[in-house]
């Protein structure tokens, strides 16, 4: 991307650290399940794993946001550009998961028709 795109996009900042989305796995599926279309793209600064950036893509939309992930730090710089806010969708969709009980996989159904998909949430027993 130009520094340029980054220059003009829109900048905001939010508590939620880039890992709690990108490494955890319960959080990822739920999350893919809510905001469709989007890739994650975890990119180390310069070989340096404690520093990242986490990349939100949409490619069909020419959507995409990051952030700037360093240990021990936040609030965390968000860049967004695109007619869809993706970290939005993605803070907005990590919540719900929480709120929910953070469900593991062993938690969705997932029913596959002629006439496309559904994902339920099961209640917990």
């Amino acid at each position: 991307m130009m520094k340029s795109a980054e220059a003009t996009a829109r900048h905001s900042h939010t508590t939620v650290a880039p890992y709690s989305v990108a490494s955890d796995y319960d959080a990822s599926l739920a999350i893919g399940m809510e905001v469709p279309n989007c890739t994650t793209i975890y990119v180390p600064a310069d070989g340096d794993l404690d520093q990242a950036r986490l990349w939100f893509v949409d490619p069909a939309t020419d959507s995409w946001a990051n952030l700037v992930h360093q240990p021990d730090t936040g609030p965390y710089p968000v860049h967004q550009s695109g007619p869809r806010n993706l970290w939005d969708e993605f803070e907005t969709a990590y919540h719900w998961w929480h709120h929910a009980g953070r469900p593991g996989p062993q938690r969705w159904r997932i029913t596959i028709t002629p006439e496309g998909q559904h994902v339920t949430l099961i209640e917990s027993a």
